[in-house]
């Protein structure tokens, strides 16, 4: 039993030609993000990012005390626990 497709076979590869040109385009679209972000990264103002990261250093130290604090808490919690034993 033959099976024959219902379209000729020349139908494939035209529909393969005229979608050619979409690979091209869909490969093209991250690189023009990407350049696009390094354009925006290398225009930005050196004041601009010695502020972003003032502002990091800052948000990191005081997560480190809060760290320390609860350290210290439970320090003293374990030398109770210990001294009671």
């Amino acid at each position: 039993m033959d099976k024959e497709s219902a379209t000729p076979s020349g139908a494939a590869s035209n529909a393969i030609k005229a979608t050619a040109h979409l690979k091209e385009v869909v490969n093209r679209e991250p690189r023009d993000d990407l350049e696009k972000h390094k354009k925006d990264i290398t225009e930005k103002k050196t004041p601009d990012v010695i502020e972003m990261l003032k502002g990091l250093v800052d948000r990191l130290e005081r997560m480190e005390e809060k760290v320390d604090h609860r350290l210290r808490e439970i320090e003293e919690k374990v030398d109770m626990l210990i001294s009671s034993a």
